[in-house]
């Protein structure tokens, strides 16, 4: 997941899906805004390799898998 902030500059996160024996890491990514900057775009990155990319909006923004 990668959050493009309004002056250009990028934030990543990796969202593991799956783990080990009854335990699974949450599917939650988190992004803290340097003062007086704004997200511009989040783009996602599927496993097979499909993207999507949306406006980025205030607060928590679910993205749903396309598949």
């Amino acid at each position: 997941i990668t959050l493009t902030l309004d002056d250009g500059s990028q934030q990543s996160r990796e969202v593991l899906a799956g783990g080990g024996y009854l335990s699974q890491p949450s599917p939650v990514a988190r992004f803290a805004l340097p003062r007086g900057r704004a997200a511009k775009s989040v783009r996602v990155e599927w496993p097979g390799g499909q993207r999507s990319e949306q406006p980025a909006q205030a607060g928590e923004l679910v993205v749903p898998y396309p598949g």
